[in-house]
């Protein structure tokens, strides 16, 4: 037999349905009305039968389409009055007219039929931010009745111009939000923001996304990305919580050798690959010459193969003191010279750049390896340029669509990996900055 939704999923449904209608589908359908009347619910109480509540709504007519859009609406209630300096205009959809009576002003109607509505498809919301609000970016919309914080996500999400939300728990509130400019303080509301369609077409879990995480405080983010099937922490093992966190979630951790001097003890040889030196190239990272690297990397391979796990090289990255290509021909040339073998089973690089195509545009030197690329760092900052983030939520959407598309596209790039969850090197680069 068919499950019945849950009341979540069909308030999500419903909400979804509605705020798809307000932002530009015209249904056609007409309402008998009666003018200056209002409907309370089976208690006798006027919002007892209020199944969602809306501003700024043009006409009874309007008011009369999104009631059509809602199953459970059958009666609504429309005002269009003078409040101050502002036109009022309140459409109050209704689940009951049990109660009739005279109310000046208001326009009370029948909707003719109720749209038989399926489900709309999955969210994509950004992690919750309590007791934070944003102040300046208000669309006009407030949504009342709504039953949670995903159910929000949805309206917005499916609200033209929407790309934050506020919601109050304590009135059921849902604040529809164009940008997120001046946020403040406020201890009643949690703010969030959703991901365009292009975004959410690229959320499903491939082998090759992974994330770039600092400690277990990062858990709750990775929740919340379902996307992510492998990560590591610049670390030889995971505390205790982050291992905890990834097991859970189903997740491959690969621990890293950083630097020098070796450690090799301290690495988690559950895992099945273990990841080179970090950024050799740079004096402000591991800082190893390539004659240094490959005499240490006897070491790291015979490790590596007692354990049996796979090699990925040294991680020589875009901006360093040297060039990231001619550090790793210097390291496979002294590898050469001295008889080591430092054969790796994938090449690590790192690079940041703001701009659409010049991720992979740089990565696709590696290929001259004939090995699977590992992109294990990647964000939009361009230091050179001094162009830190992009500052507009749209423009960065655009860049990661961009950079992931071209990625999982391409089969020589075996895996990636986003640097940070939040507060990452510029404004808005963080995934849920």
């Amino acid at each position: 037999p068919t499950q019945q939704p849950t009341r979540m999923a069909r308030n999500l449904i419903l909400v979804t349905a509605l705020i798809t209608y307000l932002a530009a589908v015209a249904y056609g359908q007409s309402c008998q009305t009666t003018d200056n009347t209002d409907y309370k619910g089976p208690g006798n109480n006027a919002g007892e039968s209020n199944l969602v509540i809306l501003y700024n709504i043009a006409s009874a007519d309007s008011c009369c389409q999104s009631c059509s859009t809602f199953a459970e609406c059958k009666y609504f209630s429309y005002s269009k009055a003078a409040k101050g300096a502002a036109t009022y205009q309140q459409c109050i959809l209704k689940t009951s007219s049990a109660v009739s009576y005279s109310n000046s002003g208001y326009i009370s109607g029948v909707s003719s039929k109720a749209a038989k509505l399926t489900h709309a498809g999955s969210l994509t919301c950004s992690s919750p931010t309590s007791g934070i609000d944003y102040d300046n970016g208000f669309l006009g919309q407030t949504l009342y009745n709504t039953a949670d914080y995903a159910t929000c996500c949805a309206a917005c999400q499916n609200y033209s111009g929407c790309n934050y939300f506020g919601y109050a728990a304590s009135n059921k509130a849902c604040y529809l939000k164009g940008s997120n400019a001046n946020s403040k303080s406020n201890a009643g509301v949690v703010s969030g923001s959703i991901m365009t369609p292009a975004a959410a077409s690229v959320v499903k879990r491939t082998g090759k996304r992974g994330l770039g995480v600092f400690d277990t405080s990062s858990c709750s983010d990775i929740k919340l990305m379902t996307g992510i099937s492998w990560a590591y922490n610049w670390a030889a093992q995971a505390d205790k919580g982050l291992k905890q966190c990834f097991i859970d979630l189903g997740i491959e951790y690969v621990p890293m050798q950083w630097g020098l001097p070796l450690a090799l003890s301290n690495v988690d040889t559950s895992a099945k690959y273990l990841l080179g030196f970090n950024e050799p190239n740079f004096k402000s990272q591991s800082n190893i010459l390539p004659s240094a690297a490959a005499d240490a990397w006897k070491d790291v391979a015979s490790f590596a193969k007692a354990n049996n796990m796979k090699l990925v090289s040294p991680s020589a990255s875009a901006g360093g003191d040297s060039d990231a290509i001619q550090w790793l021909d210097q390291f496979f040339g002294n590898c050469t010279s001295k008889g080591i073998d430092c054969n790796v089973d994938a090449i690590a690089t790192h690079i940041y750049s703001c701009y659409p195509g010049g991720v992979k545009g740089y990565t696709d030197g590696f290929k001259k390896y004939n090995k699977p690329i590992w992109l294990t760092e990647f964000a939009c900052a361009d230091w050179e340029s001094g162009n830190l983030g992009i500052t507009t939520w749209e423009k960065m959407q655009a860049y990661v669509n961009d950079t992931l598309n071209r990625i999982e596209a391409d089969t020589q790039y075996e895996r990636y990996a986003y640097f940070g969850t939040r507060g990452g090197v510029g404004p808005l680069t963080g995934v849920f900055d």
